[in-house]
This record gives structure tokens, sequence and C-alpha cells, in this order.
């Protein structure tokens, strides 16, 4: 979608679903690729306990 420069609607006419499927994907793909940077945080250390509690506070 992104390296071919379309819309959402483009491309979801492209794969026969609608503008909302694609949009859902793309919001679950989002969703996901976030929390694997939050892994990636945890295990090298620059999230810890501490940055959790702080930022909740």
């Amino acid at each position: 979608m992104y390296v071919e420069d379309l819309t959402q609607k483009v491309a979801g006419a492209h794969m026969g679903v609608g503008q909302d499927v694609v949009s859902t994907h793309i919001d679950a793909a989002v969703v996901n690729i976030d929390a694997v940077y939050e892994s990636w945080a945890w295990l090298s250390g620059e999230l810890t306990y501490e940055n959790e509690t702080e930022a909740t506070t």
C-alpha cells in the first residue's frame, strides 16, 4: 500500500475488501509493531519497572 502509494480504498479494491477492513488490519499491525518495539526496549534495559511506575503516576 505505502510502496505503491495507494489509498486504503484503492488497496482494498485490489484485495476485494472495503476500506474499513484495510484500516482495521493497519490498526492491528500498528499495535503489534508497538508491542515488538516495547519488548525490545524491555530486553535492552531501555524500559524498566521504575520507568513504568513513573509514567503512570
